[in-house]
């Protein structure tokens, strides 16, 4: 894959919601052979984070305008997409937009206070559904199988606040079971 070598245009993102991060272990994409990554996807109120999904509209056409392995080529996916492609998932709904945004380098995650937290801290470490203010770099790519594109670095993350967690559904163990008797059950 090959990369843009100029200077990056970089957005803060501010009070959004977080999912699907991967901030201190790296995962593996779907390809095979693909190195590990830390990253995130953020959700971004249409309305109340109104102003950011503009600074990430300006930092894509930045990149189309500027980016030299762009150059001439079609960009095969949107930056920036739509909640409601993925309505199926906690927290994507047709009131959002979303980036992901990737690093194969260890990214920065700190607290409200910018103190730095690890996956074993107890509080604050960022969660699926909470709350974060994050920055993202945005880039031009060509990759010789999907093409060219328009991606994000991800940078750091700061923990904001709490929300609902994303895939916290489950039913209360009470739900599926009876008391049992001291004399039912057991091993057979």
């Amino acid at each position: 894959m090959s990369q843009n070598k100029t200077v990056n245009p970089v957005v803060l993102l501010e009070n959004v919601r977080l999912s699907f991060p991967n901030l201190f272990e790296p995962k593996a994409g779907d390809e095979p052979g693909s190195k590990p990554k830390y990253g995130a996807t953020f959700l971004l109120h249409k309305v109340k984070n109104q102003k950011t999904i503009k600074a990430l509209e300006a930092a894509v056409e930045t990149v189309k305008k500027t980016a030299d392995v762009l150059k001439g080529k079609k960009i095969a996916k949107a930056p920036i997409r739509d909640g409601a492609e993925k309505d199926q998932l906690d927290g994507y709904t047709s009131e959002v937009m979303f980036i992901s945004a990737r690093n194969h380098n260890r990214v920065g995650v700190v607290n409200r206070k910018c103190v730095t937290v690890t996956a074993q801290d107890n509080k604050e470490v960022p969660y699926a559904g909470c709350f974060v203010n994050a920055t993202v770099e945005c880039y031009g790519y060509t990759h010789p199988k999907s093409g060219a594109g328009i991606t994000w670095s991800l940078r750091n993350v700061q923990f904001v606040g709490d929300g609902d967690p994303f895939g916290a559904k489950n039913t209360p163990p009470e739900n599926d079971f009876k008391p049992l008797d001291d004399d039912e059950g057991g091993v057979v």
